[in-house]
């Protein structure tokens, strides 16, 4: 499985793709912002997307998963940090 990771803590970021890579998967592309991320995604066969809400850029996540509904159905896993906002929780799940 080709997963995508989008997320601008590079900390984070590394700890994602080391657990993707332990549970068998491959990492296509790590990027940081939702533009980047448009990129990558055509460049590469993408089966999953881990998208973090907040992004720095002019796009945050959410604006992000609902333009990569717009090419494909792949499922998108948005995280965050603020785990505790039901407004977050709403809107993801809505895209």
């Amino acid at each position: 499985m080709n997963i995508l990771i989008v997320e601008d803590e590079e900390l984070y970021a590394d700890q994602l793709q080391m657990l993707i890579s332990r549970l068998g998967h491959k990492t296509c592309a790590v990027v940081e912002n939702a533009e980047e991320a448009l990129i990558q995604f055509d460049r590469h066969s993408v089966d999953l997307a881990l998208v973090d809400i907040n992004l720095k850029g002019e796009m945050d996540g959410l604006e992000l998963g609902k333009w990569l509904r717009r090419f494909s159905n792949i499922p998108i896993v948005f995280i965050t940090s603020h785990y505790d906002n039901q407004e977050y929780f709403e809107k993801a799940s809505k895209v």
